[in-house]
């Protein structure tokens, strides 16, 4: 008898959780059910089973203790991904949260020069030119959603090359320093 178009049963969900938790992939999981590969990823992903095993924990409250890790996690520089991955969030969540939080503005890439005087601009620097491998780069990160000051941080140079790529990438003219 085919289960197609049948509902999930309480044990069934018992038993995919049981079975993505203990590493089982979603083919072995649907054998062992009765049901398809794609009938097993779908419903792992409406119950926010996560393939790796384990609950995805999307849009969990954030707590005081994990705030207080973004922010020290963050001062160190860590790239937001690895960050997700240290408290078990998705990457967008943190991203969001870092951006909520203004944390991006105040970590600029370590070697920026930063001027003495709050309204002094400092001297003019030169425009980073990009070769086409480090272009493609940048328009990678970018499609992955990671923030500019993170990619500046990965790429080493400054926030505004970024920009500069983005706005060339989206087929917008320089904008003038």
């Amino acid at each position: 008898m085919s289960r197609r178009r049948q509902n999930w049963t309480d044990a069934e969900d018992d038993l995919l959780r049981h079975l993505s938790a203990s590493g089982s992939r979603p083919r072995e999981i649907g054998e062992r059910i009765g049901r398809s590969e794609s009938a097993v990823r779908n419903r792992m992903k409406m119950l926010r089973i996560s393939r790796r095993g384990g609950h995805v924990r999307k849009y969990a409250n954030w707590s005081e203790e994990e705030l207080a890790a973004l922010r020290e996690l963050h001062e160190e520089a860590m790239v937001l991904t690895e960050v997700a991955e240290r408290l078990g969030r998705a990457r967008t969540g943190v991203t969001s949260k870092v951006r909520e939080l203004e944390l991006w503005r105040t970590n600029p890439p370590a070697d920026a020069d930063i001027p003495v005087e709050a309204g002094d601009p400092g001297p003019k620097r030169p425009v980073r030119a990009f070769g086409e491998i480090e272009r493609r780069r940048i328009r990678q990160f970018l499609a992955r959603g990671d923030t500019l000051a993170d990619i500046a941080r990965q790429m080493r140079c400054e926030i505004a090359d970024i920009k500069r790529v983005k706005r060339s990438a989206k087929g917008l003219p320089h904008k003038p320093g």
